[in-house]
């Protein structure tokens, strides 16, 4: 479960500076390093986009913030059912047996724990 006080998933909304670019290189993406086979790859996206000929020929391996701000949503959309928006952390715990406990506010105001 991925939680999300704002009410969409972006990445740093206020650094879209024109023609910016990440001060990574693009492996370093949401999931590439743990599993370089998957479907949430910056890559993919690029496949997905028909981006990827543009993007390596570019002659920079760092993305523009613009497009990785896109690929973060897409990868959102595609994991719609495990992002709750919206929903702010107020604490996070450890129980007796070392089991994570995160307390978190929905929109309705309503406590969860995860």
């Amino acid at each position: 479960m991925i939680l999300e006080k704002s009410n969409q998933v972006r990445w740093h909304p206020g650094m879209m500076l024109p023609e910016s670019r990440l001060d990574t290189h693009f492996v370093k993406d949401l999931i590439s390093l743990i599993n370089p086979k998957s479907q949430f790859s910056f890559l993919n996206y690029l496949c997905v986009h028909s981006k990827v000929e543009d993007f390596l020929n570019c002659g920079n391996t760092s993305p523009f913030r613009t497009d990785f701000d896109r690929y973060v949503q897409w990868v959102a959309v595609g994991l719609h059912d495990r992002i709750r928006t919206s929903t702010e952390v107020i604490s996070i715990d450890l129980d007796s047996t070392g089991l994570y406990l995160i307390k978190a506010v929905n929109p309705d105001g309503e406590e969860t724990v995860y």
